[in-house]
């Protein structure tokens, strides 16, 4: 075989490579966004707001962050997204803000007896106002995030 010949028949088969292994990262890709898709339908986003009874504020940011170990522990939530804000209503009055995400969208409705226990405490620390109940907690669907 000449020397040329020999670099062409190379070539062709590092290209080959190249071009099955791009596939195969490809293939790869749309599986792994197909499963993150198909997570995605199963999950359940969350924004509760949490509207504190004067002088709760301090015990009802313990009772969250207790709230979510737990939640984490038992695997009923995912670790991203997860965020607490704390803030004031148009009344001045504190508000707590908390997204995240569980696992299912059956997860809260199943909740252990622990989890209940600690959602009954984060009641009685809340209250109703300015025309909204003392804790909501609508879904949303994520469209858009900063990854």
């Amino acid at each position: 075989m000449t020397k040329p010949l020999a670099s062409l028949i190379f070539s062709f088969l590092l290209l080959a490579g190249a071009a099955a292994r791009d596939e195969a990262i490809a293939t790869h890709e749309s599986a792994r966004h197909h499963l993150s898709a198909a997570q995605d339908l199963e999950t359940e986003t969350v924004l509760s707001t949490l509207r504190a009874r004067a002088g709760s504020d301090d015990e009802l940011q313990k009772t969250l962050s207790e709230e979510w170990t737990t939640l984490r522990k038992l695997g009923l939530v995912l670790a991203e997204p997860h965020l607490l804000l704390k803030g004031k209503d148009e009344s001045g009055k504190t508000i707590f803000v908390e997204v995240f995400t569980w696992r299912d969208h059956d997860a809260p409705d199943h909740a252990p007896a622990e989890v209940r226990a600690i959602w009954k405490h984060l009641e009685s620390l809340c209250e109703a106002r300015l025309g909204h109940r003392g804790i909501e907690f609508p879904a949303f669907e994520i469209v858009a995030s900063g990854s």
